[in-house]
């Protein structure tokens, strides 16, 4: 099945990706946060097999969200996709890049963000079984 943490404050944005999931993988459970600060209280009390996070958001930015999910014991290998609009030299963006599995500019590549996803949640299902 799989749970996807879509962590973005545009609520067109987390809407749109999490239509997308809904669609494209309608047995996955989907989490919703609009703030950084949310996404890391969900990933804790989910613990959720892949995060999607924006870098910018308010109360706590995706970068430090990330920092701090990476330095938690629950959610430090728990695969993040980072998505931003802002690219250009931008230290929160730049910072985030760093922490996460993959990076994408906005808009997403969907087709390579499903493949992306189906590869976290076939490998998960895969270690789960085994």
């Amino acid at each position: 099945m799989g749970k996807i943490l879509v962590a973005d404050d545009s609520d067109v944005m987390r809407s749109t990706l999490v239509a997308v999931f809904r669609l494209a993988r309608p047995e996955a459970e989907l989490l919703e946060a609009s703030d950084g600060q949310d996404a890391i209280s969900l990933a804790i009390a989910h613990q959720p097999d892949l995060i999607v996070m924006d870098g910018e958001m308010p109360k706590v930015n995706g970068y430090q969200a990330a920092q701090m999910l990476r330095n938690i014991a629950q959610t430090c290998s728990i695969p993040i996709i980072g998505i931003s609009a802002e690219t250009n030299e931008n230290p929160v963006v730049d910072g985030l890049q760093r922490l996460c599995n993959v990076f994408w500019a906005k808009p997403v590549p969907i087709d390579m963000l499903l493949a992306f996803v189906d590869q976290v949640l076939e490998s998960n299902a895969a270690a789960a079984s085994s």
